[in-house]
Parts: structure tokens; sequence; C-alpha cells
């Protein structure tokens, strides 16, 4: 069931002025959080084009950043630089970019959608619910689809706060 949803959110890609003009109202709303919650550390992610992408120069000057890499198949967050604005990472993020590995205060996790619980729809590999399986920070969901109820599994785990239109609900 959750191979099919993930096939109908992929086709919902919207333009890239629209998905420019919802980041950036995103990203505003991601920065007024980490300004609520006193966040010094954010763990965020190199957008994808289905994605909501918040990082920039402006979110650096804010709070430190650190972005996933696998080790194994284990994910884990390092530090990075503003300058990896310029280059183009990929999820795996590469050695030569990474700074020290860090447990971020807050995660900023991308999902193809959210439910009304925080249940979110990944992209399958499990990566984000290991690690948020002994994440004892602030989890913050953003995705440009958001539904009543998704399918979850033993295994999913809730995020704890989704951005959902303009606001921050918190779900969990």
């Amino acid at each position: 069931m959750k191979s099919e949803l993930r096939k109908t959110f992929r086709k919902k890609i919207l333009s890239n002025n629209q998905r420019d003009q919802r980041s950036l109202e995103i990203k505003s709303i991601i920065q007024n959080f980490i300004a609520e919650k006193n966040v010094n550390s954010i763990g965020a992610y190199v957008a994808l084009k289905d994605e909501v992408n918040f990082i920039d120069s402006e979110v650096f000057k804010s709070v430190s950043i650190a972005l996933p890499y696998l080790d194994r198949s284990e994910m884990r967050f390092s530090l990075v630089e503003e300058s990896i604005l310029n280059e183009d990472p990929s999820f795996d993020l590469e050695e030569k970019y990474r700074g020290n590995d860090i447990i971020p205060e807050m995660i900023v996790v991308p999902a193809l959608a959210y439910d009304k619980s925080g249940v979110r729809l990944g992209r399958g590999g499990g990566f984000y619910d290991r690690y948020l399986a002994d994440y004892s920070g602030i989890t913050l969901g953003v995705s440009f689809n958001h539904v009543d109820e998704l399918p979850r599994e033993d295994h999913d785990i809730a995020i704890e706060y989704v951005i959902k239109e303009k606001e921050v609900l918190k779900v969990n």
C-alpha cells in the first residue's frame, strides 16, 4: 500500500515556481520555530525536486547545520559549512563535505506526505525511522502533501511537530 502511495505523491510534483514559493514560506516558519525553541543545531537534508528546500545563507546565520550521511546502513549527521551551498551534495553526504558528527537538537524531517498524527510517508529506505527510534530531540516534519491518515507500520516513528499550511502543529 505504501508503494502505491509513494507513486501517487511522486506524481504531484509542484512546478519550480510553486516549489520555490512554498519553500520560502516554509523556510520562514522553520526559522521562527528555531528561534522560538532556542535551537542551536539542526539536522537538515539536501532537498530533492519534490521536497521543501529551506537551506540558504540566511539559515546558516542563525543555526549550525548538519546534513545526513550513511555509515554502513546507519544514518548520522555531520556539521557542514555554508560553502556547501556552492556544491551539489547528495543525500549521502560525501566525506569531503563532512565536519564533526553531532546529534542535532532538532531534525527537520522531509517526507512525501504527513498525516495529522505525525506519521510520515518516506521514500522507503527506513533511514529516518531507524535514526529517530533513539532520538530524543525535537522533530519537525515538512512536506508539500498532507492527508488525514497514512498506513503505519510497527517501525514507523511519528514526528512531534509538522508544518501544515502556514503553521506548526504539535501532532505527537
